[in-house]
């Protein structure tokens, strides 16, 4: 199974959506997303990357109050279930695979 294009799209789709965020943002907010096709598993595994200072920003314009994503677990996990509900993958394009090819 030829995992490269579906890669690829997938980096492509995850660069849009991070690209069409709070473009009218007065600071410059930045997460990276990595999108891995796990050829063992057949799984694509994702992880996100946060600045401190940014994602503790969010979290007091979200949920207010005194936030310390550093040392408090609670905070850690609110922000981890607010990410978790706030992504979104969609894979619009046609993917080929070699088993496709073989029909």
């Amino acid at each position: 199974m030829n995992f490269m294009p579906n890669v690829l799209c997938a980096i492509y789709l995850a660069v849009l959506i991070i690209l069409s965020g709070n473009v009218g943002a007065h600071e410059q907010k930045t997460s990276i997303t990595v999108v891995l096709a796990n050829k063992n598993s057949g799984l694509l595994e994702i992880s996100h990357r946060f600045n401190i200072h940014d994602a503790e920003h969010a979290l007091t314009k979200l949920f207010g109050g005194n936030t310390d994503i550093i040392n408090d677990p609670d905070t850690q996990m609110r922000f981890s279930e607010y990410i978790q509900g706030q992504f979104a993958l969609r894979i619009s394009c046609l993917l080929y695979t070699s088993d496709a090819a073989d029909e």
